[in-house]
């Protein structure tokens, strides 16, 4: 259940994202980037689902586009190719194979911050097609999670305040899936810049979030 919130605004594609990966127990397992930033392509990837499938994904994309136009005219295509490939690690994954995968940058073409989501399952549209999403994107999302008219005012705050409700989002065993901590990716016409803007408690072998599971 990793965490992507997505802002696009006037100037840029903001993109916060998580850093846990955790077992089938909930405990954390380790904490690394999930933010692939692409300065020749002009875009941030992520990936929800398996970090494994993420780690051979990134590269792929990054070997094979020339810009920010055809990696998203090739997406879909990609994506399926790189999940077929790698069925049997995905099937080992305890959080089963399905992924999907978030590209926000900006198209010179359209001179415009641009988001998209490609996904290996049906609940949320077309299996394996490009869907544009923005202004404003996020995942895990619940009744929780604050909606933002003022989000292009403070981005960061409402980015961080998104987030922190992300992270009391829980699975139907009680388990949370978002912990270590915050990154926040911001592609631009000209450059990208990445940073973490926020550091959680957690540790490898911790319980996402500290938090007891559910019994």
């Amino acid at each position: 259940m990793s965490a992507i919130s997505i802002f696009l605004t006037d100037d840029a594609a903001e993109v916060f994202t998580d850093a846990a990966t955790y077992d089938g127990d909930g405990r954390i397992v380790s904490i690394e980037p999930k933010a692939y930033p692409m300065a020749h392509l002009g875009c941030v990837v992520n990936v929800r689902g398996s970090q494994a499938f993420a780690r051979d994904f990134a590269p792929r994309i990054s070997r094979a586009f020339w810009d920010f136009e055809d990696l998203i005219s090739h997406l879909a295509l990609a994506a399926e190719v790189a999940w077929e490939a790698n069925q049997e690690m995905l099937n080992a994954c305890h959080t089963g194979p399905d992924v999907e995968i978030f590209v926000a940058g900006w198209s010179k073409v359209r001179n415009r911050a641009e988001a998209y989501v490609v996904a290996s399952h049906d609940r949320n549209g077309e299996r394996w097609a490009l869907t544009p999403i923005g202004p404003f994107a996020a995942a895990p999302f619940d009744d929780s999670c604050p909606l933002h008219d003022r989000m292009t005012d403070d981005v960061l705050a409402a980015g961080l305040e998104l987030m922190e409700a992300q992270r009391n989002v829980r699975d139907e065993q009680g388990r949370g899936g978002v912990g270590g901590f915050i990154q926040w990716s911001r592609v631009t016409r000209d450059s990208i810049h990445t940073t973490v803007v926020k550091r959680w408690p957690d540790a490898v072998g911790d319980l996402l979030g500290g938090e007891p599971l559910a019994a």
